[in-house]
């Protein structure tokens, strides 16, 4: 195994990991601006649940609370993150 080939696949395990860092941002992120920690938790749920049932995917969530009605709209945007995770040891050629 080349060089390149060696690092492109750490990155990819570097880019999932922040991946996972910044959903967990999100669900922070959807509890202050929807300011109702019932729907943080069931957003924090539905992640734990979606990465439980495909791996390696990246859950942006991105709540918006409509002050006029008071209606809440939770737009959950789900990107698949197509990655081979590759055990360290098997880096070597």
């Amino acid at each position: 195994m080349d060089y390149l080939s060696r690092f492109a696949k750490v990155l990819a395990l570097v880019v999932v990991s922040v991946a996972e860092d910044i959903v967990v941002a999100g669900i922070v992120v959807a509890g202050i601006v929807v300011e109702d920690i019932v729907a943080a938790v069931a957003v924090a749920v539905a992640v734990v649940v979606a990465n439980i049932a495909v791996a390696n995917i990246v859950v942006v969530v991105v709540a918006v609370k409509t002050d006029s009605e008071g209606i809440l709209v939770v737009v959950v945007v789900i990107v698949i993150v197509v990655v081979v995770v590759v055990d360290i040891d098997d880096l070597g050629d």
